[in-house]
């Protein structure tokens, strides 16, 4: 028997954007955004998920099994709003919790943590680079001994602009005076000592 599943819209890709390392509570929180229709989730709703944060993050934050370390994603979706706080602990687990709200009610966060529900497809590609960035900088890190704070300058953006730009990037600046967003770090998979702009859906060379 053939099964058919009927889409309610083709597959679009969404922006996954880092907005900040957030410390509270001795906590050092990755803090990203992923948006349906928009380049970011609304301020509110970032306020929001770092609310829910404080209060689902233990205290203390670093324990000898747990290492003050993790991220939050705010995503805005097309029919709810979902926020998950995760944290590294007993060196290669990740502790996740989800929340969600409706766009009817946005502030009106009910937990799904204890249900079948994990991540969407666009959380987990967020969920995919930090299990791969905690690999490589805690687990197998290159001199044998685990860092923490380099995996919290592993930040991931992905634009729905071009797939070349898939890619860690560590910091964004914007300049005023061309209308850029203006990306430090460069491209991996680019020659070396070019760096790249991006605006809309345009991809341009710096200088």
């Amino acid at each position: 028997m053939r099964l058919l599943i009927e889409l309610s819209e083709s597959y679009q890709k969404r922006p996954i954007r880092f907005l900040e390392l957030w410390e509270i509570n001795d906590w050092k929180i990755k803090m990203y955004g992923i948006s349906y229709k928009n380049d970011l989730p609304s301020h509110d709703l970032i306020s929001k998920a770092k609310e829910i944060a404080q209060q689902s993050l233990p205290v203390p934050a670093i324990t000898e099994n747990r290492y003050g370390a993790g991220f939050v994603g705010v995503h805005d979706g097309k029919d709810a709003n979902f926020i998950f706080v995760d944290w590294w602990s007993n060196e290669n687990e990740l502790q996740h919790h989800v929340y969600i709200s409706t766009k009817e009610e946005p502030n009106m966060f009910k937990e799904y943590t204890n249900t079948s529900l994990i991540a969407c497809c666009w959380d987990l590609k967020l969920m995919s680079f930090e299990r791969d960035s905690w690999v490589g900088t805690v687990l197998n890190h290159p001199s044998g001994q685990p860092s923490v704070e380099e995996y919290l300058q592993k930040q991931l953006n992905v634009d729905i602009y071009k797939s070349l730009v898939q890619q860690y990037i560590r910091k964004v600046t914007f300049s005023e005076k061309s209308g850029w967003w203006f990306y430090v770090k460069k491209a991996r998979n680019v020659k070396k000592g070019r760096s790249y702009c991006y605006y809309k859906s345009e991809l341009g060379r710096c200088w």
